[in-house]
């Protein structure tokens, strides 16, 4: 296409809406600086509403489909398309006793009459994850903005695409407040890993504390902080109740322990654990997901652990049992793969047609549930210091 014949496509469509009547685009485009700059200062929603005036001859149309592949794939459990809540049952060890069939005494009764019962401990979660999402596609509008049927269904897929796109993120976002109100479950016994390094080797007279930026690029801690990792995921193996909220013993089988990492820590460990040994499945963190925030992503180009790994949480808002978890420098957390989790059930989308106006509403709403069950392990791990 040569520059007259954008010049006179510009003329005919866009340039009149936006710039007026008098105004005319050169041949040469030498003046085309003007309707740049006067697209820049348009609103969103003008914006918008000049794709009336939009003609596909100017130039090809390109749509980006790209996928949203954020998620922790850890937190799914699965899909349903009926019922509306999550049940989990739990109970403790069985109680033994001795075995008397070795020592039989000679008039003893032994009673094997009485009902032994059985204790469970049953946990219903009916706390809501479900959004809808809704969008509008016009019949007549749109095609006086297109000059043909391709074109056209090239913006119809879009809208499409970003449809799927807003519920990948919205899915992401909901797994990651999932996440985090697990690590604020176990917030209190959380394992603060440069108070520990300290108190055990920089407690000295004369000794200097590590800070959290020196430590994310000393290698001894870093070699020390992937020990304490791997101890954890260790002991989430033994029957216990200390890794949990202490109700009910549990145990968890070295196949369902899931490990999220903050992408910036997960880094420091791999680039001065692993990029110059030689046996690096010795120093190897085994299976884990990354995650480059948990709560915000901060304003810094570069993730920041400082930013990155912050978490707050209120619980009980405007109550008398109002309470906030706050939560600084968090690297990662070991758990049980299920003591949290997303239910979603089966989407649905409904639409509707607007005769006075010409255009279809769609309505498309995504149901579903979360958990977080704190009689399972978990063990969150931190850089602080204090």
């Amino acid at each position: 296409m040569e520059y007259s014949q954008i010049a006179t496509a510009l003329n005919q469509t866009l340039v009149p809406n936006i710039l007026g009547e008098a105004t005319v685009i050169a041949d040469d485009l030498s003046n085309i600086v003007e309707l740049g700059t006067a697209i820049g200062s348009l609103t969103a929603d003008q914006l918008k509403d000049y794709t009336g005036a939009f003609v596909g001859r100017v130039l090809d149309i390109w749509i980006d489909e790209r996928i949203y592949s954020k998620n922790i794939n850890s937190i799914f459990r699965d899909y349903a398309e009926y019922g509306g809540i999550v049940q989990r049952v739990k109970s403790g060890l069985m109680e033994v006793t001795d075995d008397v069939s070795t020592n039989l005494q000679n008039g003893t009764t032994y009673n094997q009459d009485a009902y032994i019962g059985f204790s469970f401990d049953n946990k219903v979660y009916t706390m809501d994850a479900g959004f809808e999402l809704d969008w509008s596609i016009p019949n007549n509008m749109w095609k006086t903005a297109f000059s043909s049927v391709m074109e056209l269904m090239k913006l119809i897929g879009y809208i499409t695409n970003r449809a799927e796109q807003t519920i990948r993120a919205n899915l992401f976002a909901t797994q990651l407040a999932t996440l985090r109100q697990l690590i604020c479950t176990h917030a209190s016994g959380r394992v603060k890993l440069l108070k520990l390094y300290n108190d055990a080797f920089n407690s000295g007279e004369g000794a200097t504390r590590l800070t959290a930026a020196e430590a994310e690029n000393d290698a001894a801690f870093l070699r020390w902080a992937l020990q304490q990792m791997l101890l954890a995921k260790a002991a989430l193996r033994d029957i216990s109740a200390i890794n949990n909220d202490g109700t009910i013993v549990t145990y968890t089988p070295e196949e369902d322990v899931d490990m999220v990492l903050l992408t910036k820590f997960a880094s420091d460990i791999k680039v001065n654990m692993q990029s110059d040994v030689y046996h690096k499945d010795l120093v190897a963190l085994g299976d884990y997901e990354e995650l480059n925030f948990f709560q915000n992503r901060g304003t810094q180009k570069l993730p920041d652990i400082s930013a990155c790994g912050e978490i707050k949480q209120t619980t009980g808002a405007g109550t008398a049992a109002e309470a906030t978890t706050h939560i600084e420098k968090c690297v990662g957390v070991v758990y049980d793969k299920y003591a949290c989790g997303m239910t979603m059930f089966a989407e649905r989308t409904t639409s509707h047609y607007n005769a006075k106006g010409d255009f279809n509403n769609y309505f498309r709403r995504c149901p579903g549930h979360y958990y977080v069950d704190s009689r399972e392990n978990a063990i969150v791990f931190t850089l602080e210091d204090e």
